[in-house]
């Protein structure tokens, strides 16, 4: 007997079986017997055999939506419609026999939309090849159940059945279970809330027949055996889902009201475009995106279609850093934050800050990744004749250094495409002998409290992009000179690796030893950090 033939007999049984408290602990066992059988059908078969055409998509964009639904109920239409991809769409079944993908260009977003060959009743036993359709849809964001408004409820709850047998929950939050297993001491069995469907024998049963003896099960919310076996098998997968009703052309508008109050339900016509841009409202609440935007210090944000960044519901600042360039977080320490995100607007924030919400607006981060201040603290330290070149005070950007802090560069790490982005801000090298081999930079300077000026008292200063950590020039020569037989030179300057081989063969038996020296003398050997010699005042 095949796996199919054992799921079809399982699933017999329980539908004659009576549900009551005696017979719970039978069907708790028959489901997870039942949920096991089908996570063995998804596995892939290690047999031999023509390969056929996949449905692999690269994903893209910014989100995925995947279209599921019975053939001929408008999904050709519908990516038609509203992206720029063409999609056959006839009057016959089984128009589209592989994964066509369009995008849909939404509120600065890209979503990449999917249109998947239609399935059939027992898609999850393989038939007209749905459990490629299915693997697919598991990697999609928002499923978009395309149903034909014409026909009856069953379709949905037949759909729902085929996704519910291969681990696709719809509309579902995971269970809140606490499951692990351990090496000893049996299973234990603890709740924080009172539970009303499964007790700890019925958990035991169920446990036993994965081959699972240790294990600690803490329910905090009340769980059916239906949660619990799927927290156990742990391959389920929480999607949201919209109820598309087509056609709504062809039925009574009593018919339409009725459809369109169902939950998660929104009723179109592809053919007719009625009630489209409802769609993408729709698709851009269940898909929970966020934009926020940028801005340069003293000036407005960019609020333009194509300027925000896109992130996911639950993003913070740091997750907004790693969209703009992966080295900015490692330096980064507080960004300024405008909106509906933040208690007060607008509020200096860490990385870790609450959920960014829609529209929020941060301050340059690149700017603020050195501790850039809020743009309304450096605007209060105005003076009567600021901006009066004839005034009694220097103006702030003028002061010497001696009266300014400074941060230290920002290492932007060779990119050059970031430095011109960011209009010359950080250093993409360090280190040079002479003047013009020495790089410039824009940092972050602050005028110390004491000191008065007219004009903002945090500005853009060039400086050259020099570092130093420690190493001495003079020190450096009498180790060559002294022990460099013994690479006490190599190792001093960061060269490891070179060291080890030089005290090996104790400095090339005097020859390694005399290079080093002339090398230290002509300039050519330097730390190998880039980093430039401590200078002596």
């Amino acid at each position: 007997m095949g796996i199919v033939e054992k799921i079809q007999e399982i699933e017999r049984e329980i539908s004659r079986t009576q549900k009551n408290k005696a017979t719970e602990y039978h069907l708790g066992l028959l489901k997870a017997k039942l949920a096991k059988y089908r996570q063995q059908l998804l596995e892939p078969t290690t047999k031999g055999g023509a390969k056929g055409d996949g449905f692999d998509v690269m994903k893209s964009g910014d989100a995925r939506v995947a279209m599921v639904g019975f053939p001929s109920v408008g999904k050709s239409t519908l990516l038609s419609t509203m992206t720029h991809t063409h999609s056959e769409a006839a009057n016959y079944e089984f128009t589209t026999l592989t994964c066509i993908p369009g995008v849909i260009e939404y509120e600065g977003a890209n979503i990449q939309l999917l249109d998947l060959p239609g399935i059939i009743e027992g898609a999850a036993q393989g038939k007209g090849r749905g459990r490629q359709v299915i693997a697919v849809a598991k990697t999609a964001d928002v499923i978009l159940m395309m149903l034909d408004a014409v026909k009856g409820e069953e379709q949905k709850a037949k759909l729902e059945r085929e996704l519910e047998s291969v681990g696709i929950r719809l509309n579902q939050r995971p269970p809140h279970i606490y499951f692990k297993q351990k090496k000893a001491g049996g299973v234990k069995f603890t709740h924080t809330v009172p539970v009303s469907h499964v007790d700890e024998k019925l958990i035991i049963t169920i446990l036993h027949e994965y081959k699972i003896f240790n294990a600690d099960v803490i329910f905090h919310e009340d769980c059916t055996m239906d949660q619990f076996i799927d927290k156990v098998q742990g391959n389920q997968v929480y999607l949201n889902c919209i109820y598309v009703y087509n056609k709504i052309d062809q039925i009574s508008i009593e018919e339409v009201d009725r459809l369109a109050r169902l939950p998660h339900a929104l009723v179109m016509s592809c053919e007719m475009k009625l009630n489209m841009d409802y769609f993408l409202e729709k698709l851009w609440e269940y898909l929970a995106l966020v934009r926020v935007y940028t801005k340069k210090p003293g000036s407005p944000p960019d609020i333009g279609p194509a300027d925000g960044i896109i992130l996911r519901k639950g993003a913070t600042v740091e997750h907004c850093c790693h969209a703009l360039h992966r080295t900015l977080a490692a330096q980064f320490r507080y960004a300024i934050v405008w909106g509906t995100s933040t208690k007060f607007s607008p509020q200096r924030n860490g990385p870790e800050m609450n959920a960014l919400r829609d529209l929020a607006v941060l301050a340059s981060l690149a700017a603020v990744a050195l501790g850039q201040q809020d743009l309304c603290d450096r605007d209060s330290h105005h003076h009567p004749d600021d901006g009066n070149p004839g005034g009694p005070l220097v103006p702030c950007e003028n002061l010497p250094p001696i009266f300014v802090e400074c941060e230290a560069a920002f290492d932007l790490r060779g990119n050059l495409t970031l430095k011109a982005k960011f209009n010359g801000y950080g250093c993409t090298r360090f280190g040079g002998n002479r003047y013009e081999e020495v790089e410039k930079g824009l940092v972050w300077c602050r005028v110390m409290p004491c000191i008065e000026c007219s004009g903002n008292r945090t500005f853009l200063r060039s400086t050259p992009c020099i570092k130093y950590t420690g190493h001495y020039f003079v020190s450096t020569l009498l180790y060559s000179i002294f022990l460099g037989f013994v690479a006490v030179d190599r190792f001093c300057l960061g060269y490891t690796a070179i060291a080890v081989g030089k005290l090996m063969t104790l400095g090339g038996l005097g020859v390694w030893w005399i290079v080093d020296i002339f090398l230290l003398v002509t300039g050519r050997l330097r730390p190998a950090d880039d980093s430039n010699w401590e200078p002596y005042y």
